[in-house]
């Protein structure tokens, strides 16, 4: 009895279970409670959703993805870097086609005053009564050019290059005046100039006497010819010639007597005459004229008659 009333009891299980999981008269469909734990696995499918997220193989490229941005940051840093020196190379092509860039001489002869390079000088001016036919310079046939005096300097330092040359002097206010190197003055210091009476009063005050004025050459701003003019006395035996009415300084005078094949050099004076002792033994020459600028002009044919001129035709 005991045995049948065990196994009966046990037989009594299931539906002591069945009746916690119902809730309403007993009836149930909750198919879980009813089925086998082989066939209720959710478990598995939930494990799989997790490794699904935790694979993540888009978060392995992130770091990539980053890189790339990183890169292309600088990559866009450097073109602006880039783009800021450029500007900067330009300058400095400008500056350095500024500085190689030289100024555009004035044309010869054109009424251009451009500065030569022969150096800036700073002392003291006075003025005198002037003398252009009896300066040092002999210009005995030289008419001034409109709106330029006289001028001489120092004899210490003098180069008969000087003559015909002119200068453009700046006075203690800042006016400017041009004069021409017609004469030297035997008493004045190297930084001394003594002035025609009318550049003088340009600058100021002829009372004042003495003033502080600074100079450099400059072209003389002739449109004119130059001209060739021949000392008394000159002959087939004994040249002496000198050029006139030039833009520019006159450097060097040679002759040929033979159409130009060869040249011979003559002496300049410090009376400004380019000299042949002995002469060329003809009645006229061909005539090279040199400036200090280096610029050259030949004119045939020029007669050597004594105190004769000729044009020349042109000019620096």
């Amino acid at each position: 009895m005991r045995a049948s009333a065990i196994i009966a009891a046990l037989a009594a299980t299931p539906l002591v279970a069945g009746r916690a999981c119902g809730g309403h008269g007993g009836k149930h469909n909750h198919k879980s409670v009813s089925s086998s734990p082989a066939e209720a696995e959710p478990t598995p499918t939930i494990v799989s959703t997790e490794e699904t997220y935790t694979e993540a193989p888009e978060v392995k490229d992130t770091p990539a993805v980053v890189e790339n941005e990183e890169e292309e940051e600088e990559e866009e840093e450097t073109t602006e870097e880039a783009s800021y020196d450029t500007p900067i190379v330009e300058e400095a092509e400008e500056a350095e086609e500024t500085e190689t860039s030289p100024s555009d001489p004035g044309e010869s002869g054109s009424g251009s005053t451009d500065a030569l390079d022969m150096g800036t000088f700073s002392g003291i001016s006075t003025f005198y009564s002037g003398d252009l036919s009896g300066g040092t310079c002999s210009f005995t046939t030289l008419s001034l050019p409109d709106g330029v005096s006289g001028v001489a300097l120092s004899s210490d330092g003098w180069d008969p290059t000087y003559c015909g040359a002119c200068v453009e002097i700046t006075g203690p206010q800042g006016n400017k005046i041009t004069a021409m190197v017609v004469d030297q003055c035997p008493t004045c210091s190297a930084d001394h100039i003594d002035l025609f009476p009318d550049a003088f009063a340009e600058l100021d005050d002829p009372d004042v006497g003495i003033i502080e004025t600074s100079y450099e050459f400059v072209e003389c701003g002739i449109s004119s010819s130059m001209k060739l003019h021949n000392k008394d006395s000159t002959s087939a035996y004994w040249f002496a010639m000198q050029v006139v009415n030039h833009n520019v300084p006159i450097e060097s005078l040679e002759v040929s007597t033979d159409g130009g094949d060869s040249w011979e050099g003559t002496e300049r004076t410090y009376y400004n005459f380019f000299e042949k002792t002995g002469g060329f033994g003809t009645e006229s020459v061909d005539v090279k004229i040199k400036s200090t600028t280096g610029e050259e002009m030949i004119v045939e044919g020029i007669s050597i008659a004594s105190d004769s001129e000729t044009t020349c035709g042109g000019n620096f």
